[in-house]
């Protein structure tokens, strides 16, 4: 009996057997399947990040490296997808780690197709609970959690291994670019899960010197050191019952991080300056955008601390491998805009609409929101927001030259024209369009022009500007 293709399943092929490859590409093809193969892990993979697919059938040995290798890739990029591996290795211990990486089956080689077909009939029909949730949370009208936006297949699996993993305590690694909203995955798995009405305790690892930043953790106690004037409670144990998330993990100093590590293994510590050990109990939660492997080879990161932290793996994908979902963040950023300035709500006109949906964003969803909100101050008394409302995307820096000084930079007339000047009268428009928008506000103008506060004052200032919105 052949496995059944509805739906139009699809299979990756990775086999360096050339012969062998294409006379399987060429059964599965007669079943109805879509085929997709790959000679090596490395190419593997990076059809498995752009892919996603029913069944992968896989050699055990490979030119770069073995079968197993995939499985990593596979979890953190589409779970419900089978494995099953071909091998011509008889090892007890092969199986063994086949089976616990989590392949549906092994298939010894050499195998009859007749013996192929059944094994992958019976993996395909084979359905686990897990399954079933997936199903339904994929086909049915889902209770998102709090934040999160879409309807692309991507977000929709997030969402329910969000879902499935806040039902339990494990450590959680959260991966994924900057931008793509890895603390709003880490705060979601916190609210639906049963320490939800307890802390959610954020430290950012990468922002504070190291020295502080042990402080910040494990708080002191009165006359720790010089300037330790009364006791602190530090984030450990501010989160104790609830969640504590490490944002940019991979930035901890690895001094720290054997730190770290023991409390994560004792479930208590000390404050700095104290003998008193302080029991806690809290879910850890960690995300990062660096390849902490890369790090552990590079003695940057311990393998042991990687280990404990990354039980469960959730990546979050970029912007651009969910693109259906920009229209519906960009609706979401708009209602948020229109609550928070006290306005009307505004819309996109189509040209706006087609500039965001075709655009890379390298910034994923910080990039999106930044963009959207700076159109919806610069569209002003407007309720609809046109392209030259929006930053030019491919360039923060030339974000809003309209009119006479776009033509004058883009028809570049015969005596020429003062690109200082222009550029000066662009930045003092934006600015006190900025300040204008925001009553004022110089915080919050300065983040709507990607600025620091102190740099916003600083240009205030050379434009003798200051007294005005002081």
């Amino acid at each position: 009996m052949a496995p059944s293709a509805s739906g139009g399943s699809s299979v990756l092929l990775l086999e360096d057997d050339l012969t062998l490859s294409a006379l399987l590409e060429k059964f599965f093809d007669q079943w109805g399947w879509t085929v997709q193969s790959a000679g090596t892990v490395g190419e593997a993979q990076k059809m498995i990040a752009e892919n996603t697919f029913d069944l992968v059938l896989s050699d055990y040995l490979l030119p770069d490296d073995n079968g197993l290798a995939i499985f990593d890739e596979i979890q953190k990029r589409s779970p419900l997808t089978k494995v099953m591996l071909m091998t011509g290795v008889q090892d007890m211990g092969v199986a063994a780690s086949a089976f616990r990486k989590g392949a549906a089956d092994l298939l010894p080689k050499p195998f009859r197709i007749q013996e192929l077909e059944e094994r992958i009939a019976a993996v395909m029909q084979r359905r686990t609970r897990s399954d079933d949730i997936v199903t339904q949370s994929l086909t049915e009208e889902v209770d998102w959690p709090r934040g999160i936006v879409g309807e692309s297949l991507a977000i929709k699996k997030l969402v329910r291994l969000v879902k499935m993993v806040a039902k339990k305590d494990p450590p959680v690694m959260v991966t994924g670019e900057s931008g793509t909203g890895k603390e709003l995955v880490a705060r979601a798995i916190h609210e639906l899960s049963p320490r939800g009405d307890k802390t959610f305790v954020a430290i950012n690892c990468g922002a504070i010197p190291e020295n502080l930043l042990e402080d910040e953790l494990f708080g002191h106690v009165r006359g720790a050191y010089t300037d330790a004037k009364s006791t602190r409670i530090g984030k450990l144990e501010e989160a104790n019952g609830g969640t504590i998330f490490f944002d940019e993990i991979g930035e901890m100093k690895p001094t720290l991080q054997v730190k770290l590590l023991r409390v994560l293994e004792e479930h208590c510590f000390q404050r700095l300056g104290s003998n008193q050990s302080i029991s806690v109990d809290f879910r850890v939660i960690s995300a990062t955008n660096a390849d902490l492997r890369q790090r552990i080879e590079d003695g940057e990161f311990r393998e042991d601390l990687f280990y404990r932290l990354n039980v469960v793996p959730i990546h979050v994908p970029p912007l651009r491998e969910r693109a259906s979902d920009i229209p519906l963040l960009a609706n979401h950023f708009l209602d948020l805009f229109a609550r928070q300035y006290g306005e009307s709500r505004k819309s996109l006109e189509p040209e706006s609409l087609k500039a965001i949906c075709q655009h890379a964003w390298p910034g994923n969803i910080r990039e999106l929101r930044n963009v959207i909100e700076l159109g919806f101050i610069l569209s002003g008394e407007r309720e609809s927001i046109r392209a030259e409302d929006l930053p030019t995307l491919d360039d923060q820096v030339g974000a809003s030259v309209h009119g006479r000084q776009l033509d004058a930079l883009l028809h570049l007339p015969e005596e020429g024209i003062d690109l200082n000047q222009v550029v000066s009268e662009v930045e003092r428009n934006l600015i006190c369009q900025s300040l204008e928008r925001t009553g004022g506000n110089k915080g919050k103008a300065a983040r709507l022009l990607f600025l620091k506060r102190t740099t916003l004052v600083e240009k205030l200032r050379r434009m003798n500007l200051l007294h005005e919105h002081s």
